[in-house]
């Protein structure tokens, strides 16, 4: 039959090792190219987390825990699921989430990103170490809006530069990493790199997330760099990787625009705490942060195991403004599907959303109330020995 050629791969043509778009019909299936496409030490930095990896299974745990209660006759055409993010519009309560070395996907996966999310509609979380003014030349709109995730250098000139840097390209807000002052232990990506005879053994030797953060992390970073942040920019300031309500209720009170709900995709301290768990805990110790006048001037967000449009109509009736999508995304693009495959994502979602949010008897994100959702398994899980 011929040689298999890029162009077969790309449009999934008769000889693509890989399934056509047409084929991908959930998230779950762009997830099961992915660990073909991949090479072992390709997937095992992006799919791994800490430790035993327990806060994975854990976040779709708390998900099926979480039941929709639909309502019925009530009219629920035309669904809208636009919204806004930081005072910004949005056209789905999503945002797509900060990513490390998107190369192993695709070549441009930060450039296409960026193009994808602005025809879109959807706010983009540009990583630290991402090529910054690439990303803002790729963008397929002018007033897209484009958020820097920064990790926080100790030596504050540099991180003042990187964030100024920003500020004159376009950003649109601050999104700051608190959640890892310090490398977890992966273990998955330090036995492929062991495997192949890299030396695991010496502080510089390790896999590809201790290599790639050198530099990055900072165990310093206390509250006084939230308020040293909100002097250096006018940009709103998102406090991403909250795992507490006592933290949620300090970072509305040191001045943040926002908090992201999340345990660094389960890559930062295994066992912590699923972020839609810290939401319940929000919603029975300090509801305050979720409801008007408040949540318009902070708002609480969450990342980490989103699936299915039903998790995202979920963490919304529940309080949050919005949900970051990370993994997925990178997933989308692999095996050449590139721009194609990251709109055909997008696409399941927003129909997923769409359709959900119809099926609960809701035809705008307003209307996704905590009423909606049946939330008493979960809430069994809520921590007693919180302490305000």
């Amino acid at each position: 039959m011929g040689s298999t050629t890029k162009k077969d791969i790309q449009k999934g043509g008769e000889l693509a090792p890989y399934p056509s778009l047409n084929n991908i019909v959930s998230v779950a299936d762009f997830e099961k190219v992915a660990e073909r496409y991949l090479s072992p030490a390709s997937w095992a930095y992006y799919s791994s987390g800490a430790d035993d990896e327990l806060c994975i299974d854990d976040a779709r745990r708390l998900f099926r825990k979480i039941a929709v209660r639909p309502r019925i006759l009530r009219a629920v055409e035309p669904v809208s699921t636009a919204t806004n993010i930081l005072g910004y519009p949005s056209s789905l309560p999503i945002y797509i989430s900060s990513t490390g070395i998107g190369k192993y996907a695709h070549p441009d996966a930060e450039k296409i990103i960026s193009f994808v999310t602005g025809q879109e509609g959807l706010p983009y979380l540009m990583p630290t170490g991402s090529p910054h003014e690439d990303i803002f030349k790729a963008r397929s709109r002018p007033d897209q809006k484009i958020f820097l995730q920064l990790y926080a250098n100790r030596d504050k000139k540099k991180a003042t530069d990187l964030i100024h840097k920003a500020e004159r390209l376009g950003a649109a807000a601050v999104f700051m990493t608190v959640d890892t002052p310090v490398l977890s232990k992966r273990e998955r990506d330090d036995r492929v790199q062991a495997a192949a005879g890299v030396d695991t053994i010496s502080p510089t030797g390790g896999g590809v997330a201790k290599v790639s953060s050198m530099g990055l992390l900072n165990p310093l970073l206390t509250w006084d760099d939230l308020k040293w942040l909100r002097q250096t920019t006018k940009l709103p300031v998102v406090l991403k990787g909250i795992q507490t309500v006592e933290d949620a209720v300090l970072a509305h009170a040191h001045g943040a625009s926002g908090i992201v709900l999340s345990n660094h995709g389960g890559r930062s301290l295994d066992t912590a705490q699923s972020p839609i768990l810290t939401l319940l805990e929000i919603r029975r110790y300090a509801p305050h942060l979720l409801e008007k006048p408040i949540r318009d001037k902070f708002q609480v967000f969450l990342d980490g195991g989103f699936r299915r449009g039903t998790d995202v109509i979920k963490a919304i009736a529940l309080g949050a403004s919005a949900v970051g999508v990370g993994r997925p995304v990178l997933y989308s693009m692999c095996a050449d599907y590139g721009e194609e495959g990251l709109k055909r994502l997008i696409q399941i979602l927003r129909t997923e959303v769409t359709t959900n949010m119809a099926l609960a008897g809701a035809k705008s994100v307003e209307e996704l109330v905590p009423e909606l959702v049946n939330t008493e398994r979960a809430e069994r899980e809520v921590s007693r020995r919180v302490k305000l």
